[in-house]
């Protein structure tokens, strides 16, 4: 008796372990708490970060973006991601001084996957956005949360916590600038 309670442990272990494997993608969750975030995020498929570009005082806007670098294989989807997948997200609920956001999309390229359409980016995007403040003497600063789906073979939801503040980070501002418009030029113009 003994021999067949223990077989069906054993089993139910198997059983246990084999479905947490296989729905561990799903669940992955990641939290970071600063801009320079690495690839630890969901087993190194990618990397965010939040960047801002040089202050132009003749702008209404403080001009920034969302650098997503992904790995080889990887890619993350459009604002209209086609027959399948979820567009990136933002929540700027914790985020000070903020009187209105716009959050661009670069030009995507297509995927097709067993038949399917879908629209989006592979290896690296920045998504510009353009950030109206309620005062312009004060800094933007506070968490950002990012929430999108990421796919390979499979797809993975993600989700980030950024902490921003928009004096941090000059040392970088230079490239940022470049990288940002770079991206700017290739966002669809509105009708």
């Amino acid at each position: 008796m003994k021999s067949k309670n223990y077989d069906k442990l054993k089993f139910l272990i198997k059983i246990l372990i084999l479905n947490l494997l296989i729905l561990k993608p799903f669940c992955s969750y990641s939290e970071t708490l600063n801009s320079k975030n690495n690839y630890d995020n969901n087993n190194g498929f990618y990397k965010v970060e939040f960047i801002f570009a040089k202050v132009n005082k003749a702008n209404n806007f403080l001009l920034s973006g969302l650098k997503i670098n992904l790995k080889p294989g990887w890619k993350i989807y459009w604002k209209n991601p086609g027959d399948a997948g979820l567009p990136p997200e933002l929540n700027w609920e914790k985020v000070s001084n903020i009187k209105n956001i716009d959050f661009l999309f670069p030009a995507p390229k297509r995927f097709n996957f067993f038949g399917i359409d879908t629209f989006g980016y592979e290896r690296e995007v920045v998504f510009p956005i353009k950030i109206v403040r309620n005062n312009k003497n004060k800094v933007v600063k506070g968490i950002l949360e990012f929430n999108a789906q990421i796919c390979e073979k499979i797809c993975i939801p993600i989700k980030n916590k950024i902490s921003i503040n928009s004096e941090l980070n000059k040392s970088q501002i230079h490239n940022n600038t470049q990288k940002i418009k770079s991206y700017l030029s290739h966002v669809p113009l509105k009708n």
